[in-house]
């Protein structure tokens, strides 16, 4: 059996993404390439990643199924914000299983979602893995993990690095921590993963 990957927010073909936070590609195309070898270097054939969403605001669809018939693994979407289409749709882009709404893993210890819940903010029990934040920002809060792909540089993140930091310490770390409400309290990924992280992989 392989490994559990976990990103979100590609959006392939999105020339104004370049504009908003992603000016270190030159063209969409060279954009897009680079997110198609990432992955590639990550995921196996016979592992899997859940795709949280936001796949493309610019449906060019023969161009979309060309990039995702190229990338390795099962691949498992949740549908984000801007992907408005059915799940059938996303099917024949070549997604594996579609959902439109957010899932849980582990007994519910973790739960993915495009955008993050607020139901974690408070929680002794649950890690929210999410996307949806740009420009680097993450929330100042361990109840959260943000796989947007600009913030974890472009490559799937081991699922299973987070399943099992959950298993060890979800319930002990909890019990005693204050929370704000996570809108009015980000942070830098940077500072935020240093203090709090050691499971995400950005080489």
């Amino acid at each position: 059996m392989g490994k559990e990957f976990v990103i979100s927010d590609l959006h392939f073909n999105h020339e104004n993404i370049l504009e908003y936070e992603r000016n270190e590609f030159l063209t969409i195309k060279e954009h897009d390439e680079f997110i198609v070898t990432r992955w590639n270097k990550t995921v196996k054939n016979d592992d899997t990643v859940y795709f949280l969403g936001d796949l493309t605001m610019h449906i060019d669809k023969e161009y979309i199924i060309s990039l995702i018939d190229r990338l390795n693994g099962y691949k498992i979407m949740i549908k984000g914000n801007h992907d408005l289409k059915s799940k059938n749709y996303y099917k024949v882009l070549g997604f594996n299983e579609v959902y439109d709404s957010p899932i849980s893993l582990e007994d519910g210890k973790i739960v993915l979602s495009h955008e993050p819940i607020k139901e974690a903010w408070d929680s002794e029990y649950i890690i929210n893995v999410h996307g949806h934040l740009h420009n680097n920002e993450v929330i100042n809060n361990k109840n959260y993990i943000c796989v947007s792909a600009k913030t974890v540089n472009y490559r799937p993140q081991n699922l299973g690095k987070i399943k099992e930091w959950a298993r060890k310490n979800l319930k002990k770390r909890f019990v005693s921590e204050a929370f704000a409400r996570y809108r009015n309290d980000k942070t830098s990924k940077d500072e935020f993963y240093k203090n709090n992280y050691n499971i995400l992989e950005d080489k």
